[in-house]
C-alpha cells in the first residue's frame, strides 16, 4: 500500500488522490497533503532557479 509523502499515512490507491510528476506517481490521503506537496515542489524549483541565477553572476 503506498504512503502519502507528506504525512506518511498509508493510502488505498483506489481512494487516494494521485499525482504523476517526473515519471513518478504519488498518492495522497487528502487535498491538503497534495497541496503541501505541490507547494514544496514549487518552492524547490524557485530555489533552484535562484541558485542557478547566482552561479551565472
Amino acid at each position: 500500500m503506498p504512503k502519502d509523502p507528506i504525512c506518511g499515512m498509508e493510502v488505498e490507491e483506489s481512494k487516494a488522490l494521485k499525482l504523476e510528476k517526473n515519471g513518478e506517481t504519488y498518492f495522497f490521503c487528502s487535498k491538503g497533503c497534495q497541496d503541501k506537496f505541490l507547494n514544496k515542489i514549487k518552492e524547490s524549483s524557485v530555489n533552484k532557479k535562484h541558485d542557478s541565477d547566482k552561479e551565472k553572476k
